[in-house]
């Protein structure tokens, strides 16, 4: 209350002068708590900047990866079918070593009855050679008795006189 002169009293100065006090403290405190809030903003700024780079560069290593892992499965498809070609090449030398290994038999088979063949020849021959040999002396033989019987018919001739002396 107002006592008497027309102004403010001591204790509404006082009043007021605390009012004025505590207002500037709340005001300081809200000033305060404005400037952390200011710098917990700042610090959560630089936070998710951080992260935003963080993912950034997770989805960059993602995507690298992802094309590393799409050539290294291009790569083993290639490797596959190399081994598939490879396998079927492996078949092939298979089925043609199996081909050798059975014209090699039928030429030692073919080189075994040859050489029996020409044995028997041979031996055929061998015989006809003897036969011609028997034939021949034979043959021989029988011209040399004919020749020998006509000669002693010739010798007969003459010592009957029936044969004169050409020569």
């Amino acid at each position: 209350g107002s006592k008497g002169g027309g102004g403010p009293s001591a204790e509404d100065f006082d009043c007021v002068m605390r009012e004025r006090d505590e207002a500037r403290r709340a005001s300081t405190r809200a000033e305060e708590r404005a400037s952390e809030a200011r710098e917990e903003s700042e610090r959560l700024a630089g936070r998710i900047s951080e992260m935003t780079d963080l993912a950034c560069k997770a989805a960059r290593e993602t995507s690298d990866a992802q094309g590393a892992l799409e050539r290294a499965e291009a790569a083993a498809a290639a490797e596959r079918a190399r081994a598939e070609r490879a396998e079927a090449e492996v078949g092939e030398c298979d089925a043609l070593r199996e081909a050798c290994v059975d014209a090699c038999r039928a030429v030692r088979e073919c080189e075994a009855a040859s050489k029996a063949e020409r044995a028997r020849l041979e031996r055929l021959l061998g015989e006809a050679g003897g036969r011609v040999a028997e034939k021949e002396a034979l043959c021989e033989a029988r011209v040399d008795a004919a020749v020998r019987r006509g000669a002693a018919a010739l010798e007969r001739g003459r010592r009957r006189g029936l044969v004169r002396q050409c020569l």
